[in-house]
């Protein structure tokens, strides 16, 4: 088969031949990390219970607008797809920056990410207290908060320091980060535990690419 593709003008080599019981050892194992992950992006796994949370606070907000009924119809069917569609494509990126985190072995310590709290509840104009109860009115976890927003001070933090340090304007900054995040997307060993949402991702990417 590889000789096959050689021949018609795309170099191929067999990387691994894989048997019978590892295919299976690494069936069972996907099913296994189902229960807890949904992806995996070059080792770094995205959590079953950030997607359930973040879809959730979605559902939420719409649902106060809409009401509660929304859902149920069939346009709330195809605003749900929609917002799955959303939900993981982000934390898909998310994986992929923090796949070339993990291998500089980048780190922030703690006073980074309590000053950039402080920082973000002084641009707030909110008190721990005041803020703690926003999060609630929307249904949002403050541990969870607390989870991503130390994610996104290391994000933050690694992107300033480790790919824009040279750039001296805004348009420089986002033409460096675009040029540096799609080799990162091109490069990144993307592993889907959930088939049905890894589904999703293709079929909408589909309908993406052909309404482009």
């Amino acid at each position: 088969f590889s000789g096959a593709i050689t021949a018609a003008g795309y170099p191929a080599n067999v990387q691994r031949i894989v048997s019978p019981g590892e295919l299976k050892k690494e069936r069972d194992l996907a099913a296994a990390k189902s229960q807890y992950y949904i992806a995996s992006v070059g080792g770094w796994d995205i959590a079953r219970t950030d997607f359930d949370t973040e879809l959730e606070i979605a559902k939420n907000k719409y649902s106060k607008v809409y009401g509660a009924g929304l859902f149920a119809s069939a346009q709330g069917e195809a605003l749900l797809a929609k917002l799955r569609f959303q939900i993981v494509s982000r934390l898909l990126d998310e994986g992929i920056i923090m796949q070339e985190i993990q291998k500089s072995n980048f780190k922030v310590d703690k006073e980074t990410v309590e000053k950039g709290l402080e920082e973000f509840l002084a641009k707030m104009g909110k008190s721990p207290e005041e803020f703690r109860d926003s999060l609630n009115e929307i249904g949002y976890d403050l541990n969870y908060f607390n989870k991503k927003f130390e994610l996104k001070v290391l994000i933050n933090k690694y992107i300033n320091d480790r790919i824009l340090a040279d750039a001296s304007n805004p348009v420089e900054k986002q033409n460096m980060f675009t040029a540096w995040f799609n080799n990162s997307k091109l490069l990144a060993e993307v592993v889907y535990y959930d088939k049905d949402l890894e589904n999703l991702i293709r079929k909408q990417s589909a309908s993406s690419g052909c309404g482009s």
